[in-house]
């Protein structure tokens, strides 16, 4: 071989090289992996959350360290001045920002107001609002909605949070085909009016290849969860709501879950 092709295949491995790297981006790092925290620092967290609210917020945190409602909780009493929906959204805006650390919300913009208790033309002694789930480069992420109740005194409970410095690969290894055609033969077992019952999902029964949908799911593994990019694959008519979650990466079937329609 000559000393010039031998220079030109060089260049062609290293470009073929950059370009694998450049299409593993974030891979390193995937899937992103949340363990709980010690008891000591659980400890230290719950004592400056609880120091931040000035002991107002009755919810605690999780054993991952962020907020989680544990049980129930009330408002103060004699909380009872009424507010109108405006006043109440202007203190969910001005307060919740600051429990940052606890949410992984990190601003103002983050905070979008999915549905709320109560009627808008009616003051009330409190409000509870739901505020969407965490996206993350255009891709949803599962349970993450959080709820929030306040008063005229401000935010004193608070259940569900966002998750910290999600990756989110820019590939796949199972693309959407391939993972639409990996759920024939899977069996869905559940239970309705007549008592257990099965579903076993045919070719025939796969949803349009468009319907499938990436989101990314936290996966537990033991006291380990993972954020893990899967493949949404939703199933309709006779069930109401029937979705698989498969891995992107491994094919695995990540979750099920399904409501029957009665």
């Amino acid at each position: 071989m000559s000393i010039r092709r031998a220079i030109i295949l060089l260049t062609v491995l290293l470009l073929i090289s950059a370009a694998c790297d450049n299409n593993m981006d974030g891979i390193d790092s995937y899937p992103m992996e949340l363990t709980p925290i010690s008891e000591s620092e659980l400890g230290q967290r719950t004592a400056e959350f609880r120091e931040l609210s000035d002991g107002q917020i009755c919810t605690g945190l999780n054993r991952y360290g962020y907020t989680a409602d544990q049980g129930e909780c009330h408002r103060a009493e004699g909380a009872d001045s009424s507010i109108t929906l405006d006043e109440a959204i202007a203190i969910l805006r001005s307060e919740l920002p600051k429990y940052h650390e606890f949410t992984n919300l990190q601003s103002e913009g983050d905070i979008h107001i999915r549905d709320y208790s109560g009627r808008a033309d009616v003051p009330d002694s409190e409000w509870k609002f739901q505020l969407g789930r965490q996206i993350v480069n255009g891709i949803p992420i599962r349970f993450t909605r959080i709820d929030i109740w306040l008063s005229a005194e401000g935010i004193y409970r608070i259940d569900g949070h966002w998750y910290p410095n999600v990756v989110v690969p820019d590939r796949f290894a199972v693309n959407r085909s391939q993972a639409r055609n990996s759920v024939v033969g899977h069996t869905f077992k559940y239970r309705d009016w007549t008592g257990g019952a099965a579903f076993n999902i045919g070719p025939d029964d796969l949803p349009p290849p468009d319907s499938l949908e990436t989101v990314v799911f936290p996966h537990r593994v033991g006291d380990t969860i993972q954020l893990r990019l899967t493949w949404r694959i939703p199933f309709g008519e006779e069930f109401t709501w029937l979705n698989l979650y498969v891995d992107t990466m491994d094919g695995q079937i990540l979750d099920e879950n399904m409501l029957v329609n009665f």
